[in-house]
């Protein structure tokens, strides 16, 4: 009976190993239940399948780490690119749109009369290029300065360049400053190294000459030039002037100025105060200084006479000695 009691207890708890393995087994799967919740805590990833080892609970944890290291590394590479890519990405530029309300830029339109701008052009070239626009250059120039109201007003200015010789020009004193800075300029510019480049130069022969004001205008005359300018100015409105009806619409009158001395001539009475008036001028112009600067003057011998009226002409009769 003790023996069949043996039997049976030994019977009945050696059958327990396989319980406490169920429960072990129990535990490892409470473990691995537990051990991916942590997981799933902490990496947000699904449940990790179950291995299929039977060494228990050591066996789950031993598979289950590699997997949840590498999940981390992988997260961590994949923040690190968005981070990368996040911060490469350029900005696109924003242009501040424009408020309704703001009035519209308006460009302005050109004057319909303005001038348009010229480009510079090339200079000249050739040697008779070069010459023919240093001589037009200054002529335009010159031409602005012409002006005066008495002699004391005019002067002379030498217009020579690199291009040319030539002689003295007359000019008024406010001209003359600017006329002899375009000539430096004309040196500087297309005359430069002109004879260098074997162009032809040449310098005129000059008669001095001097400075008056004639007719409101700046001129340079030689004494002969002066003489001769007094007598025809003076012949040229006399005979403008010599139509008449009778003896008495003729009278004689002093030819003579400060350049040449003259006999008497005869002119109606209309001309006569306009060929005096013109002898006046004359006097105080072209002719003002002709005597001081050494030209030459002369006075006729002059007979006696008178104005007559002779075929609707004013004409000077001498009478007989």
């Amino acid at each position: 009976m003790k023996r069949v009691w043996i039997l049976f207890v030994l019977l009945t708890f050696g059958c327990s190993p396989p319980i406490v393995n169920t429960d072990r087994e129990t535990q490892g799967e409470t473990l691995k239940e537990g051990s991916t919740s942590e997981e799933k805590t902490t990496t947000g990833e699904a449940t990790q399948e179950q291995s299929p080892s039977d060494d228990g609970i050591d066996a789950g944890i031993t598979e289950s780490m590699p997997e949840k290291k590498t999940e981390v590394i992988a997260e961590t590479e994949s923040v690190q690119e968005t981070s990368i890519e996040t911060f490469t990405e350029p900005t696109p530029e924003t242009k501040p749109e424009a408020h309704p309300d703001a009035t519209p830029e308006i460009k302005p339109e050109a004057h319909p009369d303005a001038t348009p701008e010229m480009k510079p052009e090339t200079g000249p070239k050739t040697c008779q290029e070069r010459l023919n626009q240093s001589n037009s250059d200054l002529s335009a120039e010159r031409k602005k300065y012409l002006s005066c109201a008495a002699n004391t007003e005019c002067t002379s200015v030498g217009i020579g360049t690199e291009c040319r010789g030539a002689c003295p020009v007359p000019v008024n004193t406010v001209g003359k400053p600017k006329v002899q800075a375009l000539v430096t300029k004309i040196n500087q510019t297309y005359c430069k190294d002109y004879r260098q480049d074997n162009c032809p130069y040449a310098t005129p022969k000059c008669v001095n000459g001097k400075p008056v004001c004639h007719q409101k205008k700046c001129e340079l005359y030689d004494c002969r030039t002066r003489g001769k300018k007094a007598r025809d100015i003076v012949e040229d409105l006399r005979k403008q002037n010599l139509t008449c009806r009778a003896d008495t619409d003729c009278v004689l009158f002093w030819s003579g100025t400060k350049c040449a001395g003259a006999c008497q001539k005869a002119v109606n009475k209309t001309g006569e105060p306009i060929v005096k008036a013109s002898i006046t001028d004359i006097n105080r112009g072209i002719c003002e200084t002709y005597q001081s600067d050494q030209c030459p003057y002369a006075t006729p011998r002059c007979i006696s006479a008178k104005a007559k009226c002779s075929n609707k002409v004013c004409v000077m009769v001498t009478k007989a000695p």
